[in-house]
Parts: structure tokens; C-alpha cells; sequence
């Protein structure tokens, strides 16, 4: 019960127009597998609901070790680590159907009182501690992103009501579409590393404008509500396409 396993074939709808693993299939593939295995543990959504709490992302971070080719099939691992006082960590790995690893990957959860919106300590959630395990995917710890100046006008747009999810907000996937089209990554590229955090939930209809900036080999993004609040952050590096 300390790790969650599940295999599935991609589609069309996991590429982009270059043919690369899109991030929000990876993060779809990521949260799906941690759903599931919250699911095995008795705290999936509905048993969540039933207590007022819902688990909540606030960073996830991945490295791209290998492309994919479309209709290949996959595996996605899942384990929780130890959880702190207010957050829960858990890690991801996804391989080839020959065992090679393409994505490892971490994130950070909380879980908040749905009428409070407040955050709960870990032990009152009831995780149970035999479905731990202390192991690392990624070589880093998962740190949150550095803020910086937007020196650029921006773009604007609107979440959209195919953003939204079951708790009624922009599921944390969809982030990673506002980011890669802020960027816009050009066919000689591929992702390298990814990473979001979430810092406030966006609602359905909301206008968001977006500033890009580049660091030496990253892409960074924010994105801010109508009234300068930050509402997520994004960092992205890419290395040159081998292929």
C-alpha cells in the first residue's frame, strides 16, 4: 500500500504539435495516480468531502528524462512520503513499457476545511503512516519559486469553464496550458524540468494576465487575477532537441 501503480496508453490528446509529451499530461498522469491511490488509502475525494476536508496541491515539480513516442504505453508510480505538520509529500515516477524512466517527479499537498478554508494539521487528516515511503524521485527538494519584476506588458486571458474541476476551481493540469502558452517552447526544444506552484485558486471566468521572463536557462511565468494578486508561478527549462 505504499505505492500505486497504473498503466496506460497515450493519445493524441497527451502530444503537442511538435509531437512532445505535453505537461499537462503529465500532470494529468500525476494526479490521476495520486487520486487513485488516496482512493486505496480511504481518503479519496467523497471520503474527503464526507469530513469537510479536500486535498489540495500546492507545488508540483518534474524532469523529463526521455520522449515518448504517441500510442506508447506507460507506467505511473505513486508513493507518499512521512507527512510534516501541514503538508503531505508525494512523488512520481513514469516509465517506458521496457522499464525506462521518462518523468520522475515530486509535489507538495495540503489539506484544508472545506468551510473554514483553513489548513488542517497532518494528524488530523489520519494518513495512515504504513503507506510511507522515505525514498526521493527527483535529486532536489521541491523549494518554491522565486518571485520576479514583470518587465514585459503581458497577456491576457480567461479560465475557462473546461479549466474547472470537481472542487469547483481551475484543476491544477490545466496551469501548465496558461504556461507553455505563455512561453510558447519552439520545435527545437523539449522540456527539460517543470515546475508550478499554486498560490491562490483560480475560479472559472477569471482574467489573468500572464508576464514571461528568461533566466539564463530557464523561462519563468507568473500569473495575476485583475487585481495584481499572484495567483500561480511557473518555471520551465528546455534543452535542444537530440531527435
Amino acid at each position: 500500500m505504499d505505492t500505486f501503480t497504473r498503466t496506460q496508453q497515450l493519445g493524441t490528446i497527451d502530444f503537442d504539435c511538435y509531437r512532445r509529451l505535453a505537461p499537462v499530461a503529465v500532470l494529468d498522469m500525476f494526479q490521476d495516480a495520486a487520486a487513485e491511490h488516496a482512493l486505496q488509502l480511504g481518503l479519496g475525494f467523497e471520503a474527503m468531502q464526507a469530513r469537510n476536508m479536500v486535498w489540495v496541491v500546492l507545488r508540483v515539480s518534474y524532469q523529463q528524462l526521455a520522449q515518448p513516442r504517441l500510442f506508447d504505453q506507460v507506467t505511473i508510480t505513486t508513493w507518499p512520503h512521512p507527512p510534516g505538520l501541514l503538508d503531505f509529500g508525494r512523488d512520481y515516477r513514469i516509465t517506458a513499457a521496457d522499464g525506462t524512466p521518462i518523468v520522475i517527479g515530486s509535489s507538495t499537498w495540503v489539506v484544508i476545511d472545506l468551510k473554514t478554508r483553513k489548513l488542517l494539521p497532518c494528524k488530523e487528516v489520519g494518513f495512515p503512516l504504513d503507506s510511507v515511503r522515505d525514498e526521493q524521485a527527483l535529486p532536489q527538494r521541491l523549494h518554491k519559486l522565486r518571485d520576479f519584476t514583470p518587465q514585459d506588458e503581458g497577456i491576457l486571458l480567461w479560465s475557462q469553464f473546461t479549466d474547472v474541476d470537481l472542487n469547483g476551481h481551475v484543476n491544477n493540469a490545466k496551469y501548465a496550458n496558461y504556461v507553455v502558452n505563455a512561453l510558447q517552447p519552439g520545435p527545437e526544444m523539449v522540456i527539460d524540468s517543470f515546475q508550478l506552484d499554486y498560490h491562490h485558486e483560480v475560479l472559472p471566468n477569471t482574467a489573468l494576465t500572464l508576464h514571461t521572463r528568461r533566466e539564463n536557462s530557464a523561462w519563468l511565468c507568473r500569473g495575476c487575477d485583475s487585481e495584481g494578486t499572484l495567483m500561480f508561478s511557473g518555471r520551465m527549462t528546455c534543452k535542444e532537441d537530440a531527435t
